[in-house]
């Protein structure tokens, strides 16, 4: 379900599951005199792409200035949640080399472990710390997370 901007911009505080075409609709084709929003979108899932190419994550959260109502916002961010056993040496290799790559394609990306099980995962790279991380714009004032399920995002990507 789409969530309205409140009167500072923002989605109301949480977390916040969007489809694809919910995305598409309130952050892209709603700000047609953007002159931002369509190509970090585009950039935002070709890097998702390469991300295809390497991981397979459990879900995706979008935070930043694109996730509000600023008509020319500079980039998306994102936290890439893994599944926990999903991770070897190999897959963190993986994260550093698509990480590196991002500031070509307008995002700041993380990423995270899901599910964890474990309190100190969770305290560490999980979803509680970024919840806190994604959680509030520059001035402290507590902002929504659209999270969208890996398999919602690989619709997009077929």
């Amino acid at each position: 379900m789409v969530e309205p901007f409140d009167s500072s911009g923002s989605i109301l505080p949480g977390l916040h599951s969007y489809t694809y075409q919910e995305f598409v609709q309130q952050f892209v084709l709603d700000f047609p005199d953007s002159k931002t929003r369509e190509e970090i979108f585009t950039l935002s899932f070709l890097w998702l792409a390469e991300v295809k190419r390497q991981l397979t994550p459990a879900e995706v959260w979008f935070s930043g200035a694109f996730i509000t109502g600023n008509l020319h916002p500079h980039k998306l961010e994102m936290c890439v949640f893994l599944p926990k056993d999903q991770c070897q040496e190999s897959s963190l290799q993986d994260c550093i080399r698509l990480q590196q790559i991002t500031e070509r394609y307008k995002i700041h990306t993380y990423f995270g472990l899901l599910p964890n099980e474990s309190e100190a995962w969770n305290t560490i790279i999980g979803p509680y710390y970024w919840t806190e991380q994604f959680g509030f714009n520059t001035q402290h004032i507590p902002t929504g997370i659209v999270v969208m399920s890996w398999n919602e995002i690989l619709k997009a990507l077929i």
